[in-house]
């Protein structure tokens, strides 16, 4: 709803306005007028995804609906679909008008439904969960129990923000009670701000400069055990869909145009080293801009679109996603995390290599001795015999063998 399918420019919007679960949006289709079209060209684009080695996971939106009597369903049993207090007053705290009650066995049988009818129908890959915290782990454990009959490895992860709501904080799906449906990742907003910097109050973090939260800094990068049961359950992210780009919270800091790359180059590799998922928003290894707006859900393309002005880093980023897909998995041992001089030296072990990660934040010339093999550097290295030198902000990797 709040989209012309027809005049596609007039009245955008990404789509968190839902009304009903098992029909696709004319939207994104060449004809709008025709459903089966709709449903088969989304199929031949999951197929084709597939035939490429890409999987396709769905944002979906549970927690409210775009109106409240528009809500098909409140036709049948009004009231039923929606959460209210303890004085029968309907709740918002989606703060859109509604908030849907998952806890109500009809209401949850729908969700549960409509997610196996999607999985089903189009094989997608997995589920993003719009606030997914107003939802109850009861509902979540079921999505999980019966989507992995269709799909033992489905992706299943969403927003766990703890949102004040009329479900007991011991039942909410939110991320401080991620132990009981341990399946399920989180965005992780302490990540996030330790590393990027605070929203709220437009300070830098980490990785422009700041030294002021090392104890967080060395969490976050080793899975955030101070929040999460598996560090498989943190999404490790500095930007996503409905916050600043991280191009944008540096202009709105005041940082230097000429040492901005240095930090968005660091930022793409410190994710790819962190223990946790590495979640990359689109377009941000590409230095993307959306001019400055926070949250461009109502915007046209030329705020949300991607240019594609490759830079000549993307090369880096390969590669150091191509080490951490060789080298680093979930039961790595941390031999050591230590602070040497302004660097911090992060040291992985597994069965077949050593690496030793050096971890610059600042402009500062840096001189170090080191045996082991250099195998990666965010950015320009020298070195004679075993000595190097590097000077720009980044992660420079070492390598020895076990």
């Amino acid at each position: 709803m709040e989209v012309d399918a027809y005049n596609k420019d007039d009245h955008y919007n990404w789509g968190y306005n839902p009304q009903q679960y098992f029909t696709l949006t004319g939207w994104y289709s060449a004809n709008p007028n025709n459903y089966y079209e709709r449903i088969n060209e989304f199929k031949e684009v999951i197929d084709y995804a597939h035939s490429i080695g890409l999987a396709v996971t769905l944002d979906v939106v549970y927690n409210h609906v775009y109106q409240r009597g528009l809500f098909p369903y409140d036709k049948l049993v009004p009231g039923y679909f929606y959460r209210h207090d303890k004085n029968f007053k309907a709740t918002n705290a989606s703060l859109v008008g509604n908030e849907i009650e998952t806890r109500n066995y009809m209401v949850r049988k729908l969700i549960v439904d409509s997610l196996v009818y999607l999985t089903d129908t189009f094989k997608l890959d997995g589920f993003r969960f719009d606030l997914m915290g107003l939802m109850d782990i009861e509902t979540m454990l079921e999505i999980e129990d019966k989507l992995k009959e269709l799909n033992p490895q489905i992706a299943l992860y969403g927003e766990g923000w703890n949102i004040v709501t009329e479900v007991k904080e011991e039942l909410r799906s939110n991320m401080r009670n991620n132990e009981y449906f341990p399946y399920y990742g989180h965005f992780n907003d302490y990540y996030r701000d330790v590393l990027r910097g605070s929203q709220h109050h437009m300070s830098k973090g980490f990785l422009a400069g700041a030294r002021d939260r090392l104890f967080d800094v060395l969490m976050a990068l080793k899975g955030s055990s101070n929040i999460f049961f598996d560090p498989n359950q943190s999404l490790n992210f500095i930007e996503c869909h409905d916050n600043y780009t991280y191009h944008d919270f540096l202009v709105l800091t005041n940082t230097p145009l000429e040492e901005m790359k240095y930090y968005l180059d660091f930022a793409n590799h410190f994710i790819a080293i962190s223990k946790g998922i590495a979640f990359y928003h689109a377009g941000q290894e590409l230095y993307r801009t959306k001019k400055l707006v926070r949250d461009s859900y109502n915007k046209d393309d030329t705020y949300n679109g991607i240019k594609w002005n490759i830079p000549s880093s993307l090369y880096n980023l390969k590669k150091i996603l191509e080490i951490r897909k060789k080298y680093f998995n979930k039961d790595d041992e941390i031999l050591a995390t230590k602070f040497v001089r302004n660097l911090i030296l992060y040291e992985v072990v597994n069965k077949d290599v050593h690496l030793k990660i050096y971890i610059k934040n600042d402009f500062k010339h840096n001189k170090i001795k080191e045996e082991y093999k250099n195998i990666f550097a965010s950015q320009e290295i020298t070195h004679k015999l075993n000595i190097y030198e590097f000077s720009k902000p980044g992660i420079y990797i070492f390598k020895g063998e076990r």
